[in-house]
């Protein structure tokens, strides 16, 4: 993109990629936390975090041990 004098890069990502990541980061928060969404856009990559974690009793040892449940109770 050129504003101006200026060259301004734009990283092409694919829009059904960036809606499913910002919908995920959206959908899946913790609510009970009063903190934010971010989409950080970088040159070679989009960064979205969102706050909140692994629900109880999960952890990144376990993850993918074939436990599911829900945050609600």
């Amino acid at each position: 993109m050129t504003i101006g004098l200026f060259r301004l890069p734009i990283p092409d990502y694919s829009a059904g990629g960036f809606r499913e990541a910002t919908n995920n980061a959206v959908l899946h928060r913790d609510y009970t936390r009063n903190e934010s969404v971010y989409l950080q856009w970088h040159p070679d990559h989009l960064l979205v975090t969102n706050p909140g974690g692994f629900p109880e009793g999960i952890s990144l040892a376990n993850l993918l041990g074939g436990i599911s449940g829900s945050r609600r109770t």
